[in-house]
């Protein structure tokens, strides 16, 4: 299958986000460190080639059946990769949206997360027809809470969520912005 076979890629002024494709499996597992994984709750380190190839499968039938939207991020002008987001349709709540991203630690504090997050959301409320967004992270990760901050999120209360990775519940503090919200934060 070719790599935009789901949605044609997308292009922000640094950054391009694109369907993932099974081709991708050994780059992604390459990213995925124990200084990334640190922070996620699902994708430990290592990860082996074989688990991302059925993270990619089962995220291209999310794409198809329309709960959830999977981007892996390139830089635009390499096409290195550099990391993965994902916008997911909550189960009993369809008009609510969970945001999880991550990126190599290699492309941190370059500004790439926040800008390839910003077409995701766009994204995400239209395709999936959401009127909000949430994205959580554990209290020490200050980096994240300013992605989402710059996303024109605002905190919205912590709860425990289960940390597969590291098989204990952890607390996070999630952060949400609605639709209307959204649209003016990205036109101001």
């Amino acid at each position: 299958m070719n790599i935009d076979d789901l949605f044609e890629a997308i292009d922000t002024p640094r950054t391009r986000l694109r369907c993932p494709d099974v081709n991708d499996a050994t780059d992604i597992a390459k990213l995925v460190t124990p200084e990334v994984s640190r922070w996620l709750a699902a994708w430990p380190a290592p990860i082996t080639e074989a688990m991302v190839v059925a993270r990619i499968l089962r995220a291209r039938l999310e794409i198809t059946e329309g709960s959830a939207l999977h981007f892996l991020v390139e830089r635009l002008e390499d096409r290195a990769l550099m990391g993965w987001i994902r916008i997911s349709r909550n189960e009993t709540q369809p008009g609510i949206g969970d945001l999880g991203y991550w990126l190599n630690e290699a492309y941190h504090r370059c500004g790439y997360a926040s800008e390839a997050a910003a077409q995701a959301l766009a994204i995400g409320f239209e395709r999936l027809e959401l009127e909000n967004i949430e994205s959580g992270a554990q209290l020490e990760n200050t980096a994240s809470f300013a992605v989402m901050r710059k996303l024109g999120m605002e905190p919205c209360g912590e709860r425990l969520i289960w940390a597969e990775t590291r098989h204990r519940e952890e607390v996070c503090l999630f952060y949400s912005v609605h639709r209307d919200r959204y649209n003016i934060s990205l036109s101001s």
